[in-house]
């Protein structure tokens, strides 16, 4: 409980966050349906950023991998929905266009880049394995349109795989 807190504490004063949703809010004006990647971006570069700092390993060292890594998928999951919420809000002007089911797969798309950071644990790394998976995935819908309203069930395999890989990872190494 005392990782969630912390966590949640830091969610107030998280600059990080601040950017993201300012560029989610940018691409949200333009109309473009980015957004879920800016989301997915967010935990990604702020897991690796604070593993390579060492607030990663304090935070271990205070309250244990499993409650840590459950506190960090709260606070992606909710940073991930400020995000999709600045695009959503920032697209009711007229020109824009962003879909209101970005507020769903905003953060989902969080706990993966979230889950890639801690599998790949490079902060070069994993924004670009987050950014690829991205491509391919917009590939595939327009390669094959019916993949289209399969694709979530394809996300939340692929969400529910990372998550098993970042957690025995996370719990079978060391920091």
């Amino acid at each position: 409980m005392t990782a969630l807190r912390a966590e949640l504490m830091r969610l107030g004063s998280d600059l990080v966050l601040l950017g993201f949703a300012f560029a989610a809010a940018v691409l949200g004006l333009a109309g473009s349906p980015d957004v879920v990647l800016v989301a997915a971006l967010y935990p990604a570069v702020r897991y690796t950023y604070e593993l390579r700092w060492g607030t990663m390993a304090r935070a271990v060292l205070l309250a244990g991998r499993q409650p840590v890594l459950v506190a960090r998928v709260v606070a992606a999951l909710l940073g991930g929905a400020v995000i999709g919420s600045a695009g959503v809000l920032a697209s009711l002007v007229p020109w824009a266009t962003t879909d209101a089911e970005v507020l769903v797969t905003a953060p989902l798309a969080a706990v993966s880049g979230l889950f890639a950071g801690v599998v790949l644990r490079n902060y070069f790394l994993a924004p670009l394995a987050v950014v690829l998976v991205h491509i391919a995935a917009e590939l595939a819908v327009v390669e094959w349109p019916v993949l289209g309203p399969e694709m979530w069930v394809l996300g939340v395999g692929a969400l529910l795989i990372t998550g098993v890989v970042a957690w025995l990872s996370l719990s079978l190494r060391d920091l």
